[in-house]
């Protein structure tokens, strides 16, 4: 129970959030993230992802949604991009070698396309073509499910 609160006097709870002319800056006037690595608390995983969503300023140019731990890869040419989806979702994940694969179901990709169009989206491990719609300027991709590895490869016009 002590842990809950804290040994030394508050310096200030607030978050900070400064947009000057260099660029943004978010101030988080406490250890926020050996918190969320100790107790993997949602709310702090989530102010850390939003702090670090505002001050890019931008999306990302690769957003995936989903229930899933998964590691992200880009690579690119001139005809396409391959997203690398790793799924690391295991309960013992931090604790050495993985002794199972625990499979995660859908995951939704989207691509900003920087003014290109697309041709045709592939998962490259499960071989099946996949549907691509666009929409905002980007391309949503639906990938069914991932074992341990699935790379969504989109082809440009």
């Amino acid at each position: 129970m002590e842990e809950v609160y804290p040994r030394e006097e508050p310096r200030g709870g607030a978050v900070i959030a400064r947009d000057t002319k260099g660029g943004r800056t978010v101030y988080i006037p406490w250890n926020i993230g050996g918190i969320f690595w100790e107790v993997l608390t949602a709310d702090h995983g989530r102010l850390i992802a939003n702090a670090v969503r505002w001050a890019r300023k931008e999306p990302s140019r690769v957003e995936v949604s989903g229930k899933a731990v998964l590691d992200l890869a880009l690579r690119e040419n001139a005809n396409g991009l391959a997203v690398v989806l790793h799924n690391l979702t295991n309960p013992m994940m931090l604790k050495g070698p993985t002794r199972e694969i625990y499979p995660v179901g859908p995951q939704t990709v989207s691509v900003a396309l920087d003014g290109r169009g697309v041709a045709s989206a592939r998962a490259l491990v499960s071989g099946r073509e996949l549907p691509v719609r666009t929409e905002g300027g980007r391309a949503i991709v639906e990938v069914p499910g991932i074992d341990t590895l699935e790379v969504v490869h989109l082809t440009w016009r």
